[in-house]
């Protein structure tokens, strides 16, 4: 399920260029009208493998603002996407919306002007993609954490093993066939400050071919690793 989320705003404010924690606690504020819910995505998530995966995604923010040096100088309206394979999760974001009526971006406090919601499906073998958020593929070995381009040859296979945990952790069940990713451009490095801690994500347009049930895990869910803090949404050209 899919929710496109409208402010309006008739001022100018900023925000930092790496917004990704800010958005984050907005979509975590709206679900604590069901604090079980909310405490159990935010502290558990759903175990699958070596990882909890909290099964949402968020784009970036659209609409009029420019940046300017360091922060993103907001004028107008904004709007930005989340999605989730979990239904109940997306009804309390939904509802929340519609009952509060304003969201927070920091210490700015937003009216909710109109919430789109869907219920869409990729269920297909092969898709050609562009990122609406960048794509982290993240591996933590010895304390340490390596980011892998579109281009390394690692990437497909951290995506993989992402996606299988997932499908794991939604149905139980391995994910049935394989995963392919082939990179189509140029990817673009984006290097993002998340609560402290700097993630390298990329911007890319890739042919994917999957399972249709895994593809459609994947447009729901995100591609790659970090997908609640704002990274791995895509969508079908």
């Amino acid at each position: 399920m899919q929710a496109i989320i409208h402010i309006k705003n008739k001022r100018t404010f900023t925000l930092p260029l790496g917004y990704n924690y800010l958005l984050s606690s907005a979509i975590y504020s709206l679900l604590s009208l069901e604090p079980e819910l909310s405490a159990y995505i935010h502290d558990k998530g759903f175990e699958a493998g070596t990882g909890r995966h909290k099964l949402f995604t968020f784009s970036q923010l659209k609409g009029d603002y420019h940046i300017q040096g360091k922060e993103l100088v907001v004028t107008g309206d904004l709007n930005f996407e989340v999605r989730s394979i979990s239904d109940r999760l997306m009804n309390v974001l939904k509802d929340s919306a519609f009952q509060r009526g304003t969201i927070r971006l920091g210490n700015n406090v937003l009216e909710i002007r109109m919430i789109e919601v869907y219920d869409r499906h990729l269920f297909e073998p092969q898709v050609t993609v562009r990122t609406l958020s960048p794509i982290a593929a993240a591996v933590s070995f010895d304390g340490r954490t390596i980011y892998y381009s579109p281009a390394d040859e690692q990437f497909e296979s951290v995506l993989a093993n992402n996606l299988a945990n997932k499908f794991y952790a939604v149905y139980e069940q391995p994910s049935p066939s394989s995963f392919e990713v082939k990179l189509l451009n140029k990817p673009q490095k984006i290097v993002t400050r998340v609560k402290g801690i700097w993630v390298t994500a990329y911007h890319a347009r890739l042919l994917l071919t999957a399972h249709p049930q895994a593809m459609d895990l994947l447009y729901n869910t995100g591609l790659g690793t970090k997908n609640s803090q704002g990274f791995g949404m895509f969508e079908p050209i």
